[in-house]
This record gives C-alpha cells, sequence and structure tokens, in this order.
C-alpha cells in the first residue's frame, strides 16, 4: 500500500509543475466536469495558448451550455484573433445568461453596433450602464455612439447626466466638449477639444478622434 500511495505521489507532483499540466490531468480524471475543462481552458488562456484554450472553453460549455463566464471568455479569444462573427454569440449568451455582470454589454454594444443592428447595440449599451453606472467610459462610447447615428435628443441626455456626474474626468471634459458641438457652439467645442489634445492624460485612443471634431469643425468655419 505505502509503495502505491508513493508512485501516486510522484506522479501527482509532475501534475503540479504548472497550472495547464494540473488542469490537464485533472480533466482525465473527470472528463465530463464542466468546472475542470474550464480551469483547463483558462490555464491555457492565460499562458497564451489559444489554440488549446479554445476546444476546452468549447467543451466546456458543450457540457453546461448556461456556463456564462465561459461563453464570455471564449469571446474575448475570439475576439483576440478578429474573429467577430463568431464571437458575437457567445457574448450575446453571456450576457443573457447574467444580465447583471456588465462586462459582456461592454463588449456586445460596439460587436451590435457594427453589425448593423443598432437598436440592439442601444439596448446593449443601456444594459452595460444599468450594471455599472460608474463606467464613465461606457457612458461615453454610448454617448458617441448616439450622435454618430443622429439621435442627438437622446446623447444630450446621456452624455449631460455623465458630465453632471464626472465633470474633471477626462470622459466627462470629452463629453462636454461634444454637448458643445452640438448645442451649435462652434467656438467653445474647438476650445474644449484642443484642451484635450495638449492634455498629455489624454488617452492616446482617443486623440484621431478629437483631431478629426477639429478638423471638421475648421472646414464648417468657412473662410
Amino acid at each position: 500500500l505505502a509503495t502505491a500511495l508513493a508512485a501516486r505521489t510522484i506522479t501527482r507532483n509532475r501534475a503540479w509543475r504548472d497550472n495547464a499540466t494540473l488542469a490537464a490531468t485533472d480533466v482525465l480524471v473527470v472528463p465530463r466536469s464542466a468546472k475542470l475543462q474550464a480551469g483547463l481552458a483558462i490555464a491555457y488562456h492565460l499562458a497564451d495558448d489559444r489554440d488549446a484554450a479554445e476546444p476546452a472553453y468549447r467543451k466546456a460549455i458543450e457540457i453546461w451550455p448556461d456556463y456564462a463566464q465561459m461563453h464570455f471568455n471564449l469571446s474575448q479569444l475570439l475576439l483576440d484573433a478578429r474573429r467577430e462573427g463568431e464571437a458575437l454569440p457567445h457574448l450575446e449568451a453571456a450576457a443573457r445568461l447574467a444580465p447583471e455582470n456588465p462586462q459582456p454589454w461592454k463588449s456586445l454594444a460596439p460587436l451590435l453596433d457594427q453589425a448593423g443592428r443598432v437598436e440592439a447595440a442601444f439596448d446593449a449599451w443601456s444594459s452595460g450602464i444599468a450594471a455599472d453606472p460608474g463606467d464613465v467610459a461606457l457612458r461615453l462610447n454610448f454617448g458617441r455612439a448616439l450622435v454618430t447615428h443622429g439621435r442627438n435628443d437622446r446623447a444630450t441626455e446621456v452624455l449631460g447626466a455623465l458630465v453632471a456626474d464626472s465633470p474633471a474626468s477626462a470622459e466627462g471634459r470629452f463629453a462636454s466638449a461634444i454637448l458643445l458641438e452640438l448645442a451649435g457652439r462652434r467656438t467653445e467645442a474647438v476650445l474644449s477639444y484642443s484642451n484635450l489634445l495638449s492634455d498629455p492624460e489624454t488617452p492616446a485612443r482617443w486623440r484621431r478622434r478629437i483631431q478629426s471634431r477639429l478638423t471638421e469643425l475648421s472646414r464648417s468655419a468657412g473662410p
């Protein structure tokens, strides 16, 4: 008995050398466990082995179709691989199964918008904000999307609430500049956008958009 237990200990010690090996060993013992398949998928994902992570995620979902977190995790892996069309149904499933979690809504809304499902995208943004009212970036993105689709009244409401709640944040200042532009206060809007552009704290991902608005406002001013 002691010899058998010692052999088992040696085998198990090898499995503990890293998370992926441990998870793979456990899956061999209980292959129909969604939790163990999920653990294996996450271990591979964290190790940046996406080719191994994807089938493990899919196996976990096959075993437990209502596994919201695995739908979301798989969607992120697919989005990283620029497979948006495949990611979309998994994000929809994650949002449906865990509506109180803001993360699926945040990823889902822009994807729906890109797919031309504008009303569904607006509903997703609204659901995300309801789940996490403090996410000022999400509120800014919703407001910008509303402007893009010509829903200026609703955009003014959403962005106005953001400015009221967080006027000093970068998101609040960006929202304020958009509101000035919507109100036809071109000179003030240009100043607000320019201040954002000159601020080193302004996120790099915004700079091209801000410069685009400044260029457009300059053209609309005429000679």
